[in-house]
């Protein structure tokens, strides 16, 4: 375990911080469980624990000599303004049915992929048993018995300085209702209803629509039924006298079912659809 005057002696130590976002969060949740500001904390001492991890920047993490871990937690593609911001946070409540609430929160809200903002949490249901879940994997998880009397929670680091998912993991965590789509534009939102619509129930950007006729036995999703029509088409064209399609048969089919899939959602649908989910796009953050 080093001691604070070698870790001290790293810039990258030195150059950790605590993100605005994340000292007002804090500062809200403590005030709303009534404990003092002190019983909220993000940077790691210098235990063997907090060698690695969220208690740490991804700067020390990938460049400091004591780091026990250099891809634990770590996100690919992460903006230099991130790069020194602590994401993981531990608040002690007052008392054990808050902590309790807390971990009843935090569980409803990961588990049900409503909070992909909180990467992982540590708590407890009973305050003797610690239980959690990996929002990366969508797992149980589990940590070490301090988790019975304080909650452990991980920011996803490139949201380090972004208030409004910081607002939701408060509103999580206290129970309240999350907000929906705050940050998701009108057109991008018409986009991704047309898109909807479009995968369910056909459309323009479907092409050529299924016969009728022929689609007795629809799935009530467009595309699966376009590709299960095709898929007839193949069968019907295998079992002629002639033998094996030809190969303009089978490409015409080809283009039919590149077309289906390809122009079924575009760029601008594509990009809401991830700014929804949390912009997890190549930057997925590790448990």
């Amino acid at each position: 375990m080093p001691t604070y005057q070698q870790l001290n002696a790293e810039s990258w130590w030195r150059a950790e911080t605590v993100s605005p976002e994340m000292q007002e969060f804090g500062a809200q949740l403590c005030a709303a469980l009534g404990a003092p500001k002190a019983n909220f904390g993000c940077k790691g001492d210098n235990a063997s624990g907090h060698m690695r991890g969220g208690h740490r920047s991804q700067a020390w993490i990938l460049n400091s000599r004591y780091c026990t871990s250099r891809t634990y937690t770590v996100e690919a593609n992460l903006p230099s303004a991130n790069a020194n911001d602590i994401p993981a946070f531990d608040i002690t409540p007052k008392t054990r049915d808050q902590m309790i609430a807390l971990s009843h929160n935090a569980d409803r809200a990961t588990r049900s992929g409503g909070l992909e903002e909180l990467v992982v949490w540590y708590g407890t249901f009973d305050g003797k048993t610690v239980v959690g879940f990996d929002n990366i994997r969508n797992a149980l998880a589990t940590s070490d018995l301090s988790h019975t009397w304080h909650l452990h929670g991980q920011i996803a680091r490139w949201l380090t300085r972004n208030r409004a998912a910081f607002q939701k993991i408060l509103a999580a965590l206290l129970g309240q209702p999350l907000p929906s789509g705050a940050d998701v534009q009108a057109d991008e939102r018409n986009w991704l209803v047309n898109a909807y619509q479009g995968l369910f129930f056909g459309g323009p950007s479907m092409g050529a629509p299924v016969p009728a006729k022929i689609n007795g036995q629809s799935t009530g999703n467009a595309i699966i039924d376009l590709l299960q029509h095709i898929r007839r088409e193949v069968d019907t064209l295998k079992a002629q006298p002639s033998g094996a399609p030809s190969d303009a048969q089978m490409a015409a089919l080809g283009d039919r079912l590149e077309q289906a899939v390809a122009t079924a959602v575009d760029a601008r649908v594509e990009a809401a659809i991830r700014r929804v989910l949390g912009g997890l796009d190549g930057a997925t953050p590790q448990g």
